[in-house]
């Protein structure tokens, strides 16, 4: 009797043991809660099963994926297992990106679910549980990184029949395989040349058009994680440019591509496979990729130099010629100005650099101009520009009255005003492009850091160029007339173009928020005049009459405040160009439209780029150019790039652009697209399109 008590206790110690030595199914960790679920209550030997680690992060903390990218470490699994059962490779969930300061990681936020293939043997017998443990160990990162690690384990049984489990550890498996990337879907071809690794991708499942692409090595070093990428659609392939790591293979390429709806946020994800053959240049034609840094930035000075003849510009930088007449100021007050002028320039280029640059390296599409495709900003513009061609038509000191507190930033050694005059004219010269300025920006837009923000200051010395020049230059003043009363007749009538300019710029918020938002800002800009007047009104007043002059001016200041921001609301359907003579861009129509035999001419434009507006009253609206295109047949395609737009911006980046115009001449069959010029004019358009021949096929 006491022998069995004796063993009864040893065998109750035992099992108590042994259940407290057995790994439990979910452990909860510092930032994390670690599960183990197996797909089936019961499985079947030779048919395997299904397990998933599921991470459940705290909120803002992160693990990383098969490759962390610029830091971090990949989530291990050590599997502890009888003989006759083996666990496969994580199958990893599609990742994202993660900026951290200067560089990008790659990883999950939320609840990842790893999942973990398990064979079974055919001779394991029924009724035989499988005992399953696995040593998971993770790096969980917020601002601080902190290893964490767990050991799980789960009794799965073995049965003749298998078993599935129901919800809701079905529904994690559902949404598990949901998460991972598609088998294969992209494959192609990849290249090195002058620093830059090109994919070129072919397959079934093909960017939408209105999705973000990235690419997701699968083996770190591969490429650049921190460094932008540039995908361009182009008929049926998609090409990619980015900056390859130090560890390229020589063979496949493999990794992830992660697609995300651009108005919704939903994401999609497959698998893509790139052998190491040479890669074609994008088109052959004198595109951004073909230039040199050095090339790039003398084109850039050149493009910015031309900058300032634009109707834009012209009166601001006209206006400051005319100080050097009226200022007699010594040779070295010259060149300060002429410092000052240019550091308003350059600090106005750095910051839009900055922003574009950051903007695409977030994986969005962005180009020059872009901000003009914020209403925001095109309103607050009109609003500048008003104000200013008030000032000029009205004869009034912008330093007097409520504007005489800017008087530091317009009088105050000249040096403040000559520096944010210059800003201005940098800020009103964004919806221009000149010739040779288009493939130095699509040339900077797809370099390391350095070199893009290198491109973008050549194009404001460009701008600043000219009065720069002037300023050390005294003697070239001579040429200018003496001072006189013309002057003050000159800036009045310099208001004009200022005002020209403003309702372009309404028409282009009419393109980007309606008529009714357009009609609102136009309520603002009356405010806008009443407030200057009762400025202009309250200097020659006194007492309780000024006083309601200022008050009555700050109220039509902040109404007008008021109703430009309550403006910049999109209207519920996007606005596109489209005329009787013009179709809307589908770049996924063109290869059919050539293999019947037409030819198609497309024309990428904005109705905030002015060049893109003289071209298509010279050149494109003509009647003799409207002629010739239904003479030879030929598909009139117009994109309209006002509001963003990432199908176009792909378009524009397959052709080494990085803004508009872009005007490309498709011929017929599989013949290589044409690149016009930026300016055109009726004469070289008509020449471009005889060259295909009055049945549109090329001569």
């Amino acid at each position: 009797m006491t022998r069995l008590i004796i063993n009864f206790a040893i065998a109750a110690l035992f099992a108590i043991a042994t259940a407290e030595a057995a790994a439990p199914a979910a452990v909860t960790t510092g930032h994390a809660r670690a599960e183990l679920f197996a797909e089936h209550d019961a499985a079947a030997a030779g048919e395997g099963t299904w397990l998933a680690l599921r991470l459940t992060l705290d909120e803002g903390w992160h693990t990383y994926w098969k490759n962390p990218g610029d830091s971090g470490e990949a989530t291990r699994l050590d599997w502890t297992l009888p003989e006759g059962v083996e666990a496969g490779e994580i199958v990893w969930p599609a990742p994202e990106r993660i900026p951290f300061g200067p560089f990008v990681n790659f990883g999950f936020h939320g609840a990842p679910v790893h999942l973990v293939r398990l064979d079974i043997a055919d001779d394991w017998p029924a009724g035989q549980p499988v005992r399953i443990e696995v040593f998971a160990s993770w790096l969980v990162c917020e601002e601080i990184c902190i290893p964490e690690e767990a050991r799980l384990g789960l009794d799965l049984e073995v049965a003749a029949t298998a078993r599935l489990a129901a919800d809701p550890v079905a529904g994690i498996f559902a949404a598990a395989r949901a998460a991972t990337p598609a088998a294969l879907a992209l494959s192609g071809s990849y290249a090195v040349a002058d620093g830059t690794l090109q994919i070129e991708l072919a397959g079934a499942d093909m960017r939408g058009a209105a999705e973000t692409l990235f690419f997701f090595p699968d083996q770190w070093g591969w490429i650049e994680p921190s460094t932008p990428q540039t995908w361009a659609y182009r008929e049926q392939e998609l090409i990619g440019r980015m900056t390859p790591g130090p560890a390229l293979p020589a063979g496949d390429l493999g990794g992830v591509a992660v697609f995300v709806d651009d108005r919704s946020g939903d994401r999609r994800a497959v698998r893509v496979l790139a052998t190491g053959a040479g890669v074609p240049p994008l088109i052959d034609s004198p595109a951004a990729a073909q230039l040199g840094v050095w090339q790039a930035l003398l084109f850039a000075i050149i493009g910015g130099l031309i900058l300032n003849l634009m109707p834009c510009v012209l009166p601001v930088l006209s206006i400051k010629a005319l100080s050097l007449v009226t200022h007699g100021e010594s040779r070295g007050a010259l060149r300060r100005s002429g410092l000052a002028y240019t550091a308003g320039v350059l600090c106005c280029f750095a910051i839009l650099g900055v922003v574009l640059i950051a903007v695409r390296s977030a994986g969005a599409a962005a180009g020059w101009g872009f901000q003009l495709q914020s209403p925001g900003f095109v309103v607050a513009m009109s609003y500048v520009l008003f104000a200013m061609a008030l000032v000029l038509s009205l004869g009034l000191d912008p330093g007097a009255g409520l504007a005489g507190a800017g008087d530091g930033l317009t009088r105050g050694g000249g040096l403040a005003g000559t520096f944010f005059t210059g800003a201005l004219a940098a800020v009103v010269a964004t919806p221009c492009t000149a010739p040779f300025m288009a493939a130095a920006i699509g040339f900077a837009l797809v370099q390391p850091a350095p070199v893009a923000m290198a491109v973008m200051l050549a194009v404001g010395l460009g701008l600043a160029l000219p009065f720069l020049v002037l300023t050390f230059v005294p003697a070239w003043t001579r040429w200018l007339p003496r001072p006189g009363a013309w002057m003050t007749r000159l800036k009045q009538g310099l208001a004009f173009p200022l005002y020209a300019t403003v309702l372009w710029l309404l028409w282009v918020a009419g393109q980007q928020i309606g008529i009714d938002g357009m009609v609102r800002v136009w309520s603002g800009l009356l405010l806008l005049a009443l407030a200057i007047w009762l400025f202009s009104v309250w200097r020659h007043d006194r007492g309780g009459s000024r006083m309601a002059a200022i008050g009555c001016a700050i109220a039509a200041v902040i109404g007008s405040i008021f109703v430009a921001v309550t403006s910049v609301r999109a209207p519920e359907a996007p606005i596109r160009v489209a005329d009787s003579v013009s179709v809307p861009f589908a770049e996924g129509e063109i290869p059919a439209i050539r293999a019947s035999g037409r030819a198609v001419f497309v024309n990428m434009t904005a109705a905030w780029c002015i060049t893109c507006l003289v071209n298509e009253r010279v050149a494109l609206d003509t009647e003799a150019v409207r002629d010739a295109l239904a003479a030879r047949s030929i598909v009139y395609m117009k994109g309209d790039w006002t509001n963003r737009d990432a199908a176009i911006s792909s378009y524009l980046a397959s052709f080494g652009r990085a803004g508009v115009p872009l005007y490309v001449l498709y011929p017929p069959g599989d013949g290589a697209p044409r690149v016009l010029p930026q300016i055109l004019t009726e004469s070289s358009l008509l020449d471009a399109l005889d060259e295909l021949g009055d049945d549109g096929e090329s001569t």
